[in-house]
């Protein structure tokens, strides 16, 4: 090489670190063209023009480079580079894996590995480089971060919290990290923790939206209501100019139905939100062929992240078995961890195929899904934790369908139909969900007929509570009590002198406010008795000590008041303008005692006062409750399960047609 060749390289090289590429292309493009370029040239002028934007000539020429020395680390990893930049994601890591063969660990090099395996499938491939990289770049927190994102998809959570801790002390003002472990935190039920985090990420960066969003959230199961006011007014705000600038809103759809009673305004999240997740889906899979014959047999594709030990897997689980198999084929398809628990493995021998996708990408699951000639997709999960509405953004299914794991509308425009009940989803409605509704004859959700109570029945004094007195309880979760309904209950536990109210503690930090918030009514602390988390059996067998279930307003009971119906204890409820404001009214009325369903919160107070005051009319109801189990649609699950087949094969039918979906009724015969 001639000193003229040298000092034109060296020129080349300033011109593309100085970020001069159309000048660097034009200094080399003479050299190229005629042929006398050498692989550095050729190299340079390779990366020159594919900044330029002349991508598929600039990688020619740098694959050209690599053949002319196939022994150059540096050339290698451009190659990479620009196949990572065109999508050749396989290309790219032959590539860099050539390049470390070379030269040894090199962390720009492994870095770049890294990012081209994160989009592979290759976890341990993937976890092996990025180990190598945290202990050749000690400072580097990427490699550790990455490492927890691993640990998290793989469910090994306290792993991924050491990890971004880890993280976060190599890079104390990693805004994205500390988001990250304050998820994993909530999670793990460390509210106080999960709180610190997000303050912390505010103070680094008082608009993160991010971080207001889960703080809000960590904040309502905390039930500190003073912090959490004026946090959630700024994310709403937030929030409102996020959606009317089209742009993506980082407000919760699940979190916010603790405390929306908009319906316009929950419907303009879900459709923000999934319209997000609808544009990062990519390219929809090629359309299923139109739905022809009526009366085929249904292949039924059940999606969900809770086949397990949870409320959906409980709720469900009869599915599988009571499905007529001479017209429905069932799969379900479980993208959660695997608890181990014998719900799981019921739903997998029960089901006619059952498929873990947990570790498949999206485009995967979608293929399989379709592969496997689904009809109607049924997601259980909405935009609740473990959410895979990405798969159902690719549409793999001719009919898409949600239902029970959310509730209220998905927002989604490739969400066909919703199925619902003329309670939580009342005609004239129709316009607040982005879904057509098909609306079952009593309740939408499904019930255990079978659900086991535990034989031995605990003593109050087991449960730390009163021997005598009234026993008002609320099992539900922490985030749907809110200031106003609370209010109303220390006014219930004035008026009763010797109750209690009976909760969950399902964290401490919670347990300590609502204790605060009691004193400040003027009740006394002791008053409220908060419960441990034992197995479901015996939650059943000692919340039958419990004299009157008290629900909540804006987000009801869901499983929580079909616990309390099954166990024999009633539940008093005040519906409100939402869809998650009417499910308790929706389950009492199928138990048939709409005598419970307050019109508002002084009728709320009168039924609660009256059963606390009357044993004779509290033992007359719950003698109802212990006959109605036997009778009432709500606990008929074999019923339901038939109005569920209906409802799909009215769904089919109507898709065979060749119309759009729209409102279906489903009768009670």
């Amino acid at each position: 090489m001639t000193a003229a060749d040298d000092a034109l390289i060296a020129e080349a090289v300033a011109l593309l670190q100085g970020g001069q590429h159309a000048a660097c292309w034009a200094l080399c493009r003479p050299r190229v063209e005629d042929g006398s370029a050498d692989a550095i040239l050729t190299n340079l002028a390779g990366m020159a023009r594919y900044h330029i934007g002349e991508k598929e000539g600039g990688l020619a020429l740098i694959e050209h480079a690599a053949t002319m020395a196939p022994d150059n680390p540096g050339i290698l990893g451009n190659l990479g580079n620009a196949r990572l930049g065109q999508n050749d994601v396989e290309g790219a890591i032959g590539a860099y894996r050539r390049a470390i063969e070379l030269s040894g660990d090199d962390a720009g090099t492994l870095r770049n590995l890294a990012a081209a395996l994160i989009r592979t499938d290759r976890h341990g491939e993937l976890r092996s480089c990025l180990e190598r990289l945290a202990k050749l770049a000690p400072k580097d927190a990427w490699p550790l971060t990455r490492l927890a994102v691993i640990a998290e998809a793989e469910d090994r959570i306290a792993e991924a919290v050491v990890l971004y801790r880890s993280a976060i002390a190599r890079d104390p003002k990693s805004i994205d990290t500390r988001n990250r472990l304050g998820v994993l935190l909530g999670r793990l039920d460390k509210v106080s923790e999960a709180i610190d985090c997000y303050r912390h990420v505010l103070e680094l960066d008082p608009e993160n939206g991010a971080a207001l969003a889960r703080i809000v959230l960590e904040l309502e199961r905390a039930c500190i209501w003073p912090e959490l006011a004026p946090l959630r007014a700024r994310l709403v705000a937030k929030s409102d100019a996020a959606i009317a600038a089209h742009r993506r809103s980082d407000e919760l759809p699940f979190a916010q139905l603790s405390y929306e009673e908009d319906p316009a305004r929950i419907q303009a999240l879900a459709r923000n939100v999934s319209g997000s997740i609808e544009g990062r889906a990519g390219a929809k899979l090629p359309p299923s062929p139109a739905p022809a014959d009526p009366e085929h047999l249904l292949r039924i594709g059940y999606l969900s992240h809770d086949f397990r030990t949870h409320a959906v897997g409980q709720l469900s689980w009869r599915l599988f078995p009571l499905h007529d198999r001479n017209a429905f084929h069932v799969t379900a398809y479980m993208s959660g961890p695997d608890d181990g628990s014998a719900l799981r493995q019921t739903i997998a021998k029960e089901a006619d195929r059952f498929r873990d996708i947990r570790t498949m990408s999206h485009r995967n699951a979608a293929e399989q899904i379709r592969a496997d000639g689904i009809d109607i997709l049924i997601d259980m999960t909405g935009h609740t934790a473990g959410s895979r509405l990405d798969v159902a953004a690719l549409r793999p299914a001719p009919i898409q369908v949600s239902w029970l794991g959310y509730p209220g509308t998905t927002g989604a425009s490739f969400i066909d139909y919703l199925l619902a009940d003329p309670t939580v989803l009342p005609h004239g409605e129709e316009k607040f969900y982005s879904e057509a509704v098909c609306r079952l004859p009593h309740s939408y959700l499904m019930t255990d007929d079978e659900q086991p109570i535990a034989e031995t029945m605990p003593t109050r004094a087991s449960q730390r509570l009163p021997e005598t007195g009234f026993v008002f309880c609320s099992f539900n979760n922490m985030h749907k009590i809110e200031p106003v309904m609370f209010a109303l209950w220390m006014d219930l536990l004035r008026d009763v002198p010797d109750s209690v109210l009976w909760l969950h503690a399902y964290n401490e930090p919670a347990a300590r406010q609502l204790r605060r918030a009691a004193r400040t009514h003027g009740i006394d602390p002791d008053r409220l008795v908060f419960a441990d988390r034992p197995d479901k059996a015996a939650h059943l067998a000692r919340a039958q000590l419990a004299d009157l279930a008290l629900d909540t307003r804006i987000y009801n009971g869901h499983t929580t008041t079909i616990d309390m119906l099954w166990a024999g204890v009633p539940v008093v409820t005040l519906p409100g303008s939402v869809f998650q404001a009417r499910v308790s009214a929706s389950l009492l009325k199928s138990m048939k005692l709409p005598e419970l369903i307050a019109r508002n919160a002084e009728t709320y107070r009168v039924i609660a006062l009256k059963l606390a005051r009357d044993p004779a009319a509290l033992a007359s109801l719950k003698a109802r409750i212990a006959a109605n189990r036997g009778t009432a649609p709500l606990f008929d699950t074999a019923g339901f399960v038939r109005h569920v087949e209906q409802a799909y094969r009215a769904i089919w039918r109507r898709a065979c047609t060749g119309q759009q979906p729209g409102t279906i009724d489903i009768p009670t015969r």
